[in-house]
């Protein structure tokens, strides 16, 4: 965690207030109501090179976003490679037309019983593991009991091979390559936890818009085979019968709906496994106390 003497990039603070924000919508359903109140503070940052943490935490406070998940969205810009970009209004537009999308992010909770080294470690074990098979990256504590962030970073895809895991083709198709796990403990006995695995969206819809674009458009006009082509020379040798199927469809002028059809399955495939993974996280904290009782 940065201290509260460190400046942040107004950018960076941007995207700070949109994550918390967004942390604290998802369990009030509020999220754009909250993003728009977030305050402008463009022509008050006279001193130049981004805004100190406790003007961050103010601004927030003012829009009414709870410190608890200000707390959290700073922990994972402090923990992620991958500073967020502010999403332009020409990429809203575009996924909306042509990947008929328009959620920024994936996100699915569960409540697991425990404390909050066991969830912590519970979830190493697990998301380094089948379904998923991710990269275990930085881990940002947060003050006092309000937990810990965990980043796992997606394999790339490898085009060359004849076959991927499959969680890792699923996320290369929508563009995530990061997830951020954050773990908070409830209190309570027994000790729980709540764990939000959280995922950007928009750095892959930035790019797939522009592709469904091209082909779509392009395909439409000069025919589908050349739509074909386009595909193939960015998914060499793919996973699916994206491309043929994109090459026929354009023909009937269903390009876009195949692109939005094609990621919205993805979409929907990397949120199952990732449900599927915290259903794995009850065994997997018994199975691990248990081993450290066996070394006691």
């Amino acid at each position: 965690m940065p201290s509260s003497e460190d400046r942040i990039p107004e950018e960076s603070a941007r995207a700070i207030w949109r994550r918390a924000a967004q942390l604290q919508a998802e369990a009030e359903s509020r999220v754009e109501e909250r993003s728009r109140q977030i305050p402008d503070r463009t022509t008050q940052n006279s001193e130049g090179d981004g805004l100190q943490i406790d003007a961050i935490r103010s601004a927030a406070e003012e829009a009414g976003i709870s410190p608890e998940f200000v707390q959290i969205a700073l922990a994972e810009a402090a923990a992620s490679s991958q500073p967020s970009l502010a999403v332009a209004r020409g990429d809203v537009l575009g996924s909306q037309l042509f990947l008929r999308a328009s959620r920024r992010s994936i996100e699915v909770t569960a409540t697991i019983q425990g404390d909050i080294r066991a969830v912590s470690a519970a979830c190493l074990h697990v998301f380094s593991g089948h379904p998923c098979l991710l990269q275990a990256g930085e881990v940002a504590e947060l003050p006092s009991t309000s937990g810990r962030v965990i980043v796992f970073n997606v394999p790339k895809l490898d085009w060359g091979a004849t076959s991927n895991p499959p969680f890792i083709e699923k996320a290369a198709m929508i563009g995530l390559k990061q997830l951020h796990v954050a773990i908070r403990p409830l209190g309570g006995q027994p000790p729980s936890c709540e764990v939000v695995v959280a995922g950007d969206l928009h750095p892959g819809m930035r790019t797939l818009w522009r592709w469904s674009a091209a082909t779509s458009l392009g395909a439409g006009a000069v025919g589908g085979a050349v739509g074909v082509g386009i595909v193939g020379s960015v998914v060499s040798g793919a996973i699916l019968v994206l491309p043929a199927l994109l090459g026929v469809a354009v023909l009937g002028g269903g390009g876009v709906a195949v692109w939005a059809a094609g990621y919205r399955y993805y979409r929907n495939q990397v949120e199952e496994s990732l449900k599927q993974t915290l259903d794995l996280m009850p065994t997997a904290v018994r199975a691990l106390a248990a081993n450290q009782v066996g070394r006691d």
